[in-house]
């Protein structure tokens, strides 16, 4: 009877953590062949390409758990818009293009990351602030394994996203 009751909570614990993960961002639904590479020319593209500029221009913040659209003109030596596609990277997270000039990024990690548009011999890049998602899970970390009756023990609580991504969650002490 207890080995049933164990492998019963196993999969219910399996079942639920499973469950938590939204499926519009599942990985291998996303383009994620830039995902850590820098750029270098020449690239795809016009080959009369002299500028590049990318909009909405850096920094852009982004929450790690959503997508960004960012959209690059090309423009020749005379400042004429040309048509056609630049290469994207990303130095975090992963880029699809989606023709035109535009491409969806997908964000990974919290931090500052790079987002590159090569095409020809121009390079343009902006800077992509990441935060913390909406919140997936909580987890309580205490400083000590045992206590007595006598001792006090401190509690942080983590908030965790949905890529994994994890910081402090304020708690308020009073209240409640």
């Amino acid at each position: 009877i207890m080995v049933r009751k164990t492998i019963l909570l196993l999969s219910l614990i399996i079942l639920i953590s499973t469950s938590l993960t939204p499926s519009y961002l599942d990985s291998r639904t996303l383009n994620e062949f830039t995902e850590g590479k820098s750029v270098t020319t020449p690239c795809g593209g016009p080959s009369n390409t002299h500028s590049i500029t990318i909009l909405p221009p850096g920094p852009v913040t982004v929450p790690a758990d959503q997508s960004r659209i960012f959209s690059a003109t090309l423009k020749d030596a005379s400042g004429n818009t040309l048509g056609g596609t630049p290469d994207w990277s990303v130095s975090d997270g992963s880029i699809n293009p989606q023709g035109g000039g535009d491409a969806i990024y997908y964000p990974n990690t919290v931090g500052n990351h790079t987002v590159w548009a090569c095409a020809a011999d121009a390079i343009a890049s902006i800077q992509v602030i990441v935060t913390i998602g909406a919140t997936e899970n909580i987890e309580l970390i205490g400083n000590k394994n045992n206590v007595t009756a006598d001792e006090n023990i401190e509690f942080l609580v983590m908030k965790i996203d949905s890529r994994g991504n994890s910081a402090p969650l304020f708690v308020p002490s009073s209240g409640w």
